[in-house]
Parts: C-alpha cells; structure tokens; sequence
C-alpha cells in the first residue's frame, strides 16, 4: 500500500487512503489513514480477533 501524496498548490498534503481527507501538509508522512478511519479500522480488526479467538475456544466443544 503505498502512501497517497498530492501536491496542492505547490505545498503537499497527504491524504487518508479511505475518506480522502487532508491528514497533514507541507512534507510527506507515513501515516495511511486519518485518525478517525485508523480508529475504525482497529476496531473491526478488534472484533475479527475476538471471533478469531472464540472459533477456537469453541472447536473442541463440537462433540460434546
């Protein structure tokens, strides 16, 4: 994934990879999503762990 940078103007803003709004400007960062979507982001990946977990948990009560 690569980072989106666009020139504004003459000065650089770098753009969230989701919403596509302005997360900073002037030079490049290494950031791929604004705070909001990285906050989304975490929490699906949050809840595929927990089912990830539970699947598991689960597996050896099958035959029971």
């Amino acid at each position: 994934m690569k980072v989106i940078y666009k020139f504004n103007n003459g000065n650089g803003a770098t753009i969230c990879n989701k919403c596509r709004t302005i997360i900073a400007t002037g030079k490049k960062v290494e950031r791929f999503y604004c705070d909001k979507c990285q906050k989304d982001i975490d929490d699906i990946n949050a809840f595929y762990e927990l089912v990830e977990r539970e699947s598991r948990f689960n597996r050896g009560n099958l035959n029971k």
